[in-house]
């Protein structure tokens, strides 16, 4: 039988290996802890775990790791007083039960702002951080096509005025300094002018996946204020509700993949650029499977 005082000690040790900030699910973080603690020790027991966890004998984590059951935030505070969180491990994973709380997309768009500003923190690498700063914010790829406008001043009172929605001086000025930072553009000292560099690179998956999601929640937010503000001869809406099997499903999910692709190509053949859009494309589902 393992000592209450032995599983705790092992349990810290995973906890300071794996973290939470690896992961964008609670349920995820303490499942894969689990698995981890069951490796290490014979016998281990979800009614072991979730006295490890604070909550004495029961089955309690299974029914959260499962799914059955929520993670309240007075469970959460349990948690992470017994995993011994400290600092941006204990807020990020607190936040992270807020995040899959939240039923209202602000809240939800609130706390997931907080959860990347927390990462970015946690980040040990420099480039990890720069691509999710880059993806994070949604003019800094908008600046970056800029680079490709023949008339393009780096500037950051130009760059300022030509974009809208508005963007400050300060933000226009940090925003080519990253470009420049992550090798994106360069100034050609020849010509004296900015060249936007095809650069891969490339970031770990985690880190991937929080930057695109953030990314679609700006550009997604920046297309609803287009609406009212963009002139109609200048955007093209259009949006459909439609009953449909799961091949079809995938069947138009892989046609507007290619459609992206091809939106690409257009775009890297274009010789006289003289305006920058966003092509935003979503398919999801309405109804529960």
């Amino acid at each position: 039988m393992n000592s209450k005082a032995g599983t705790t000690s092992v349990l810290r040790k995973i906890v300071l290996r794996e973290r939470p900030t690896n992961f964008l699910d609670a349920r995820e973080f303490l499942k894969c802890l689990y698995q981890a603690m069951k490796s290490e020790m014979k016998g281990y027991s979800y009614r072991q775990f979730a006295e490890d966890l604070g909550f004495g004998h029961t089955n309690y984590l299974h029914l959260i790791v499962t799914g059955q059951r929520p993670i309240s935030i007075k469970a959460a505070s349990r948690m992470v007083e017994s995993m011994e969180l400290r600092a941006v491990d204990r807020d990020y994973f607190k936040t992270l039960v807020e995040y899959s709380r939240a039923r209202e997309a602000h809240k939800r768009e609130e706390f997931f702002g907080k959860l990347v500003k927390l990462k970015r923190t946690a980040l040990p690498a420099t480039l990890d951080r720069d691509m999710l700063e880059y993806l994070s914010e949604w003019h800094h790829a908008v600046i970056r096509e800029m680079v490709l406008l023949p008339d393009f001043n780096a500037d950051p009172a130009w760059i300022s005025a030509k974009l809208h929605p508005f963007i400050s001086l300060e933000q226009a000025e940090q925003s080519l300094e990253l470009l420049k930072k992550i090798g994106y553009v360069e100034l050609d000292e020849v010509s004296g002018r900015y060249i936007i560099k095809e650069t891969n690179l490339w970031t770990g998956p985690f880190v991937l996946s929080m930057a695109v999601t953030r990314y679609h929640q700006k550009m997604i937010e920046i297309s609803l204020d287009s609406l009212t503000r963009v002139p109609e001869e200048q955007r093209d809406y259009s949006a459909a509700t439609i009953a449909i099997s799961e091949v079809d499903f995938l069947d138009i999910k892989t046609r507007l993949q290619a459609f992206g692709r091809e939106i690409l190509e257009k775009s890297a053949e274009c010789k006289n650029p003289d305006r920058i859009c966003q092509v935003n494309m979503q398919l999801f589902t309405l109804t529960k499977q």
